[in-house]
This record gives structure tokens, sequence and C-alpha cells, in this order.
């Protein structure tokens, strides 16, 4: 079993308040989530975490030792998920094969929308027949190909449905898609 954060968050929230039936209210969730949580939680660390009474939820030695690296991974959530991640975007070249009807009928919106999700992506079109795009997929002239027929049998060519129709992208068993 796992320490998780549901189990953390449940756990604070008990030894601040000090009764599970507040800490329920304050999370707004049932008791028994709680008492499951704190129960996996001491099974798992071997030890009582609380000294349970009529007045409420009383920290032993090892839940005030535990509460204390329980704030320190909750801060480290809040940190990682309020901390800015670097922009990551596609970028470079990429050569896509196609038939002169896929260019002049299904590519010119789909190119439109592809530049400006990733204006870094520098985007090649080259207009071929099938036997062209298969023998450039397989030396690597090509990263994909839009075609119109679904019938491809070389093991090394991939072909994944676009849309509802025969449109089909084709990719070198060995690109990164």
């Amino acid at each position: 079993m796992s320490l998780t954060l549901r189990q953390v968050r449940y756990f604070v929230a008990t030894a601040e308040i000090g009764q599970i039936s507040q800490a329920a209210i304050h999370l707004n969730i049932s008791q028994s989530a709680i008492t499951t949580a704190i129960k996996e939680l001491e099974s798992m660390l071997g030890t009582l975490l609380f000294q349970r009474s009529a007045q409420g939820m009383n920290l032993t030695e090892a839940g005030r030792h535990f509460l204390n690296r329980a704030y320190v991974i909750l801060r480290s959530v809040d940190d990682a998920m309020n901390s800015p991640l670097p922009d990551i975007r596609a970028s470079g070249v990429l050569r896509l094969a196609a038939s002169y009807t896929v260019i002049g009928y299904f590519l010119p919106h789909h190119l439109q929308r592809l530049e400006h999700w990733h204006p870094d992506v520098a985007i090649e079109v080259h207009e071929q027949e099938r036997q062209s795009i298969e023998q450039g997929l397989l030396e690597g002239r090509f990263d994909m190909a839009v075609v119109l027929t679904a019938n491809i049998t070389h093991p090394d060519i991939v072909s994944e449905t676009l849309f509802n129709s025969e449109r089909r992208l084709w990719l070198s068993s060995h690109h990164p898609l």
C-alpha cells in the first residue's frame, strides 16, 4: 500500500481540528472515510498516530512527528502545482507527404490550424504519388503522410484513422507518434 495525498490531507485536518466529526464537516466527507484513511496510515507506519478519547483525537509522539512530515508533503505538492512549468512547444520541421487531392481539398484548413497551435513548427508539404509516399516514409524523407486510402500492408508503416473517413495518417513504425 502507498501513501496517498488524500490520507495526508485527512490526517492533517484531523490533527489540526482534533475531532474526526469536525474534520469530516470541514472536508465535506464522511467520518468513516477519515477513520479508514487514518487506520491505513497507522497500519503502513506501524504505529498509532492518535490517542483516541471521548474529548477527541490527540496526537501521539509519532503523530506529531508525522504531522511535521505531512506539512512538508503538502507544501511540496502546493509548490509543484503553483510553480510555472517551462513552455514546452513543438518546434522544428514537419515533413508531410500527401497526394494532390489531399493537398488541394483536405490540408489547407487543417494546416492553418496546425500552424496556429504550433507556430514554431515549419511544415513542408510534399505532393507525392502513393508509392513515393510509402518509400519516403520508409527512407525517412517524410515524417508522416495523409492519404485517402487505408490499404497499407508494409509492417513498418502504421496507419491511423483521421476522422470518420478513409483518410489515413501513415507513419514509420519507428516514429515517436
